[in-house]
């Protein structure tokens, strides 16, 4: 597999820095409504254990991996940006918005391949769901998941489209189907 070497230009560098900060300040900076801080902490947890409940949260989760690459040489710095925004449909139902943004910084993944910094491709879900449970207690949503070409270096990005149909499962105070079947 042949990789060409990017060197990331002082430019792109200081871009991606800014747009991760940016990121971290707005994720930060006080995105709790009103509403939830008037909730009890209970019904929040509740919430925040539902795949798909109506509730807007941005999760952030780091990563650092060592050792990768085929001569294991390679270090790498993920940061998942995890958006989750719920939209009303009507009384009913909601979709539910999921993105799943990579802030990467990368090096030596490939012998040659030097130090790559930016985003990676975007995962897209949009599910379908109704916002209160089945008569069993069943919480369930439907919809696509997505993998968008967004990559802004060669190296973080799979250079193609991919689509799936997604159907999470969950029952009460279950973390997914496959527990809730076994009770």
């Amino acid at each position: 597999m042949n990789h060409e070497m990017h060197t990331p230009t002082k430019t792109t560098q200081h871009q991606t820095r800014r747009a991760a900060a940016l990121i971290c300040a707005l994720a930060s900076g006080g995105l709790a409504s009103q509403a939830l801080a008037q909730e009890s902490a209970s019904d929040l947890a509740k919430k925040l254990s539902n795949p798909v409940a109506a509730l807007i949260s941005v999760p952030l989760q780091l990563n650092y991996d060592e050792k990768i690459g085929p001569t294991e040489s390679g270090k790498r710095w993920l940061l998942n940006v995890q958006p989750v925004v719920p939209i009303t449909l009507n009384e009913d139902w909601n979709v539910i918005s999921r993105t799943i943004l990579p802030v990467v910084s990368q090096k030596d993944i490939f012998p040659g391949a030097g130090t790559q910094s930016g985003l990676g491709d975007i995962v897209q879900s949009v599910f379908v769901s109704p916002k209160a449970p089945t008569a069993g207690g069943w919480i369930w949503g439907a919809g696509p998941v997505l993998l968008l070409p967004t990559g802004t270096n060669d190296l973080l990005s799979a250079k193609k489209w991919e689509g799936v149909t997604a159907k999470p499962f969950t029952g009460p105070g279950r973390p997914d189907a496959e527990s809730a079947a076994k009770r």
